[in-house]
């Protein structure tokens, strides 16, 4: 399942315009399959799951990283109720951020994860 929704999310954001102050266009792109997402997040587990395969997306597309802590807060929102409070100020507690792969468990680098938190530190303190 992993696999399935890091796919469907790369997919989704790789058509997204990644550009300063265009947070409008984003939500638009994130509107779009809002009802996919909280299908693919029912639980807390689930939803942590998806802050890292959102992790490892940025990683692998630069130019999203930009945005990550804007996407978590949009999708924090109450227009998008995808993610909730305590699983985000969850993920932000966390040293290091893991999903499992096919082929093992893939483990986002403290650093990079370092880098997320960061960025999402001022939101993270409002939580």
């Amino acid at each position: 399942m992993s696999e399935i929704i890091k796919d469907f999310m790369a997919k989704n954001l790789s058509n997204c315009n990644f550009q300063k102050n265009h947070v409008g266009m984003l939500s638009n792109c994130l509107e779009k399959w809002r009802g996919l997402y909280t299908r693919f997040v029912p639980n807390l587990a689930e939803q942590l799951h998806f802050i890292v395969v959102l992790e490892s997306i940025c990683i692998e597309q630069p130019k999203a990283i930009e945005f990550f802590h804007v996407i978590i807060q949009l999708l924090n929102s109450e227009k998008f109720s995808v993610l909730e409070d305590e699983i985000v100020k969850s993920w932000g507690a966390n040293k290091t951020s893991e999903f499992p792969t096919s082929d093992g468990a893939k483990v986002i680098s403290e650093d990079y994860h370092k880098l997320f938190v960061d960025k999402m530190k001022k939101f993270l303190e409002q939580l």
